[in-house]
């Protein structure tokens, strides 16, 4: 299922592709999860510092 939406790849379709193009398929499907991987991971960690800043922000705001 991944496959499909994300290569728009069908069974059909791959059984009808040379050894060299289901490589090619096979390699933006690995690229994607790269990519995909990298945006959560950056995405989180950039979450995860506006959330501590705010937080010291306001920590420091009630203490003055």
């Amino acid at each position: 299922m991944g496959r499909m939406s994300i290569v728009g790849c069908t069974p059909d379709y791959l059984s009808k592709l040379s050894g060299v193009e289901q490589e090619k398929e096979e390699m933006k499907l690995i690229k994607f999860k790269e990519s995909a991987w990298k945006f959560v991971y950056i995405t989180i960690a950039e979450l995860l510092a506006l959330a501590v800043t705010t937080n010291v922000l306001k920590t420091s705001l009630l203490l003055i």
